[in-house]
């Protein structure tokens, strides 16, 4: 290093001194300078270089060594590559709090250098790089793209390719994370071609792979040929087995997802060629090959690679798969109808997933003892253990809730500590810039001193030369003592002068300090109010009133009790009417006797005449019974008109009965949307509506959110005709409160706060009503093409480019059993970019009895009819509808419940 200095002109011995201390001193702070600059160069070399602990994954050690460091470091650059260490230790050890916090400290540092300013941009790119990865660990993948995207623009503004492409894939991969598929390809597809390009093979089969991967759920087709195509490029390499292992397992099970069974075993095969070569086995793809195995119902080949996976799970001691491989072997005997052998197999499974609380295999297991028990015909049992699927289903499903609400608080708390952490790094940089312009002033007034002291010095030598010269004149010397004297005072007063600018200058660093340690207190003191108001924000949303109203049970209660009275006068009736009937008998009996015995008279007339004492017996004997008949038919004459006036009491109550309930008829159709505004805002659309009675258990509902958003659902309560009627209100005044008054719109949460209602209207938490319905809901939102759908055990189906895909709801109703356990409803969304079909229906159509043989109508004929109408005009789909149910019915069956079905399209 080059080392230059100021000239000095000496004037004696002690200045020349002064003159050499300066250039040693210069010397010791350049030869410091250089050394320390040339810290981070040697350091990567030193075991004592955080650089180097952090590349040997000593993550504490290079956060020790890195703070360290920062002690002593000034230069912004410098600290920057420090924060940056920190940082990303921290990332590796998973403090992903910390990590952002040293992140957005080094950003800081990387904006204050001014010299070398291209390494400090590309710094600020690789700090935003880790910051997107950050937000990846907390699957935030919009931020993660966010800032990944950041970093792209820094490298393509200083042309680093190699880093573009990186981050290419980082997005990418974010995208099909995020469900952003179709982006996710195209990135893919570009970064493959970029591959081809440069011809890096392993790159190329790195991309194929991933398109394999992010196709697959929507484009399984172009899913195989990737995977065809990474299979290929894998074998003209040679030797990497692993690999070809993995795309030919790839290639299979995009086979017989497509129904191509025989071509998936023979890619299953070749994976298993392949991993033999390298002496290894893969339970995958063996578990693979025997459920292809077992969809062509070869149950024994199945059975032995069932086995294998068995064995490997066992010898890697792996508890959860290997409950697995025991329902997998359960599963294969069950579809055998080896029931017995079945029930053995998945004993095993439970007792593993028991002993090591596995309990999605657990789960598992259950559902499918459960189906072995209904296929033995022994229902109790069966019924047993789906009660203690769901027991289990609905935990997995509220802990993934949780889960899912904790990881969305620590998202929420990553992006706020975000935003504090700039704001409190902006204002420190703010703060440092004000303090280095005061010590900037300070330092110069300091080197404005210095210069006048050199001036005082210079002009004390100067007087000293003229006392010399006027030493033989009084008048001089006294002229020289005097102007000495003023120079002292004038030293005095400049003497005085630095020192009240020193104390003002600490005065005011004082100052400083003061006011920066005023702000960290400000700054405490609103986090903590930030904690109380978003603790009392939780504490009001607990808070809920509802209120429902019962308008209708008076008018139940009372029909209830007339048809009571009613039966109870029919029967009564019916009871008169049959002694009515004995009696008439009787009287018809006693008048073919007396015609007998009036025969036997004719025919013993002579007989008679000399038995005239009998005969007159005989006719006061007649006399008698001839008053008994006239009495009974007296009192027969009085019954029937009792009967008659029973009758008009009946029928009169009969009709105040049925008028009541046609009036409640008309307040449930006033209660229905109105078709016309259902038409505005789905104009293709139809709804199928048919009560079993008067009144219905069924109902839909409609809101018109705005322009281009709305939200229907399809509701079937607990039982039809009254009751049913009865729930249909309080869900319809839940539903109007929840949507329109309190403005939810997520689906989701609409049928949890629709849970909710019924359960305090009904006060089901204090008495034994477990009344309840069952729903589907879908949230139409046109401006974003996006349809969000919640249910409530009833699915929604949707036709998409003539693909047919089941929605199914959770599985479990609202209201209802079990309210000891908090319900969570999930959300599933369906992208209607291209024109979209759905239905939503209740289960009245699917369970009505009829046809030739008398059976139900069934999910399965359901969904294939819709299928088969689906391409009609709506409003034609709606007759072929209601002529389908008819002729179902056949004219011999009655309907057994209400039936619901809406249709509408998309696009």
């Amino acid at each position: 290093m080059r080392i230059e200095f100021l000239p000095i002109k000496i004037k004696n011995n002690k200045t020349m001194y002064s003159a050499l201390n300066s250039r040693l001193f210069l010397l010791f702070i350049n030869v410091c300078i250089y050394c320390f600059f040339s810290i981070p160069i040697f350091a990567q070399k030193n075991e004592n270089s955080p650089f180097y602990q952090l590349e040997k994954g000593n993550y504490s050690q290079a956060i020790q060594h890195a703070q360290a460091a920062l002690e002593n470091s000034i230069d912004a650059l410098q600290r920057g590559e420090l924060l940056t260490v920190i940082s990303r230790a921290y990332r590796y050890q998973e403090d992903y709090s910390m990590a952002l916090n040293y992140a957005v400290q080094a950003t800081t540092q990387f904006d204050r250098v001014e010299k070398e300013k291209e390494k400090a941009v590309l710094g600020k790119a690789e700090i935003f790089t880790e910051i997107g990865l950050l937000y990846q660990e907390w699957l935030s993948y919009d931020k993660a793209i966010e800032n990944f995207e950041k970093a792209k623009q820094i490298y393509k503004a200083n042309q680093k390719k190699k880093e573009i492409i990186e981050l290419n894939r980082k997005i990418a991969h974010n995208q099909f994370l995020n469900g952003e598929y179709e982006e996710s390809e195209k990135n893919y597809i570009k970064l493959l071609e970029e591959d081809k390009r440069t011809g890096d093979k392993e790159r190329i089969s790195f991309s194929l792979g991933k398109l394999a991967i992010v196709s697959r759920i929507k484009k399984p087709e172009n899913s195989l040929k990737y995977s065809i195509e990474k299979y290929n490029l894998e074998v003209e390499k040679k030797n990497n087995y692993d690999q070809i292992a993995f795309a030919a397992n790839s290639i299979g099970y995009l086979y017989r997802q497509l129904g191509q069974e025989k071509e998936a075993i023979t890619y299953f095969e070749k994976a298993l060629e392949a991993l033999k070569k390298i002496n290894k086995k893969d339970e995958i793809v063996l578990n693979n090959l025997g459920v292809t195995y077992t969809a062509l119902k070869k149950y024994p080949a199945a059975h032995i690679q069932y086995k294998d996976a068995l064995e490997i799970n066992q010898a890697k001691n792996n508890a959860a798969a290997i409950a697995d491989s025991y329902n997998y072997l359960g599963a294969n005997e069950y579809l055998a109808a080896h029931a017995q052998e079945a029930r053995v197999q998945v004993g095993k499974a439970i007792t593993i997933a028991q002993k090591n609380n596995q309990q999605q295999s657990l789960a598992d297991s259950y559902l499918l003892l459960s189906k072995i028990w209904e296929y033995e015909d022994d229902f109790r049992q069966s019924q047993d253990a789906f009660k203690k699927y769901t027991d289990i289903k609905t935990k997995l499903e509220q802990e993934a809730a949780k889960q899912k609400e904790e990881l969305q608080r620590q998202r929420t708390e990553a992006e706020r500590q975000e935003t504090q952490l700039v704001q409190y790094e902006n204002e420190r940089e703010q703060e440092r810039l004000r303090l280095e312009k005061i010590q900037s002033e300070a330092e110069k007034q300091a080197k404005e001193n210095e210069l006048l002291k050199s001036e005082n010095e210079l002009q004390q030598s100067q007087t000293k030369n003229a006392i010399l010269q006027r030493e033989q004149t009084q008048q001089a010397l006294l002229l020289t003592k005097n102007e000495l004297e003023a120079a002292k005072r004038k030293e005095d007063i400049q003497r005085l002068e630095i020192e009240r600018q020193k104390n003002n200058a600490k005065l005011r660093e004082q100052a400083l300090e003061a006011e920066q340690q005023k702000k960290q207190k400000q700054l405490l003191e609103q986090q903590n109010k930030f904690k109380d108001l978003e603790n009392e924000k939780q504490h009001l949303e607990t808070e809920r009133q509802k209120s429902s109203k019962y308008i209708a049970y008076l008018i139940a209660i009372t029909a209830i009790i007339l048809f009571g009275f009613a039966l109870f006068a029919f029967i009564q009736n019916k009871k008169k009417n049959k002694k009515i009937e004995a009696q008439n008998s009787l009287l018809e009996k006693q008048k073919q006797e007396i015609t007998q015995k009036h025969e036997e008279l004719q025919a013993s007339e002579e007989e008679l005449r000399q038995n005239s004492e009998e005969l007159q017996t005989t006719n006061e004997q007649l006399t008698f019974v001839k008053m008994s008949i006239e009495e009974k038919n007296l009192a027969l004459g009085a019954s029937l008109v009792e009967l008659e006036s029973q009758k008009e009491v009946i029928e009169k109550k009969n009709h105040d009965i049925t008028s009541s309930i046609n009036y409640a008829k008309r307040i449930q159709t006033a209660m229905l949307p109105d078709l016309n505004k259902v038409k505005q805002g789905l104009p293709e659309s139809f709804i199928f509506f048919q009560p079993r009675d008067i009144v219905s258990g069924d109902f839909y509902w409609f809101s018109q959110i705005s322009d281009q958003k709305c939200v229907i659902a399809a509701c079937d309560c607990t039982g039809h005709g009254v009751p049913g009627a009865f729930m249909s209100l309080i869900g319809n005044d839940v539903l109007n409160e929840t949507v329109n008054a309190r403005g939810i719109h997520e689906p989701d949460k609409i049928i949890h706060d629709l849970h909710s209602g019924v359960v305090n209207a009904l006060n089901q938490r204090a008495t034994d009503n477990r009344d309840g319905m069952d729903m589907t809901l879908c949230v139409v939102d046109q401006e974003n093409k996006k349809v969000h759908f919640a249910g409530a055990k009833n699915e929604v189906v949707y036709i998409q480019n003539e693909e047919v895909v089941q929605l199914k709801g959770d599985k479990m109703p609202i209201g209802g059993e079990r309210l000891d356990i908090e319900r969570f409803f999930h959300k599933q969304t369906v992208d209607i970019t291209a024109p979209t079909t759905f239905y939503m229906f209740s289960d009245g159509f699917q369970d009505q009895f009829g046809g030739d043989k008398g059976r139900k109508y069934m999910k399965k004929r359901f969904r294939e009819f819709l299928v088969e109408i689906h391409n009609q005009p709506f409003s034609e789909q709606e007759r072929i509808l209601k002529l389908e149910f008819d002729s179902w019915l056949g004219g011999i069956y009655s309907q057994i419940d209400d039936v619901l079905v809406i249709g509408f399209k998309v696009s």
